[in-house]
């Protein structure tokens, strides 16, 4: 039989008419060969999703313990949240199609973060990994203000693993196309 993961594909704030991609897998859990044979969006309001992926004449094999990615991409429109629906149908007898939920919202960003994460790699217990930077740029045509910046709590809130070293003061602003470490 075949499963997809996730069931839902949440594409997050995107800016409008920028695309972004994800993936879902699909799974073949049986003990035989088994055929995707047709990726439908049945729910797609202002067209904003895009199955990127192709199937070839006749479906796509996915072998016994095989997986198949299908990659879709979100690019909003006028509207600021968006709920669509892919359909993956196959010729499994126990799983003949089931929907994968695509869900997005339009933002206007204006401040971005590169990198948005960081590798620090391996490292033992108590021993520095050395230090990484971060850029804040500004992308929109008017200033924007940056009222703080902390690490993100839930993933550092038990050991305090991370340090920040330095940061510029906060609030500070940023003219268009203007930058800061």
């Amino acid at each position: 039989y075949v499963r997809a993961k996730p069931l839902e594909l949440q594409f997050g704030m995107v800016e409008r008419g920028k695309a972004k991609k994800m993936s879902v897998e699909v799974s073949n859990f049986g003990f035989e060969d088994c055929s995707i044979d047709e990726l439908t969006l049945t729910s797609n309001p202002g067209s904003v999703f895009q199955v990127i992926t192709k199937l070839p004449a006749g479906g796509q094999v996915i072998k016994s313990g095989g997986v198949f990615p299908v990659e879709v991409a979100f690019t909003p429109g006028a509207l600021v949240s968006y709920l669509g629906s892919l359909r993956i149908s196959s010729k499994d007898k126990r799983v003949q199609a089931f929907e994968v939920d695509l869900l997005g919202e339009r933002s206007r960003l204006c401040l971005e973060v590169v990198p948005l994460q960081m590798d620090f790699g391996v490292s033992k217990t108590g021993c520095s990994n050395g230090k990484r930077e971060a850029v804040i740029y500004n992308l929109c045509n008017t200033n924007a203000t940056v009222g703080s910046i902390v690490l993100n709590q839930k993933t550092n809130a038990k050991r305090k693993e991370f340090v920040m070293h330095s940061s510029p003061q906060t609030p500070f602003v940023l003219r268009p196309g203007q930058f800061e470490t």
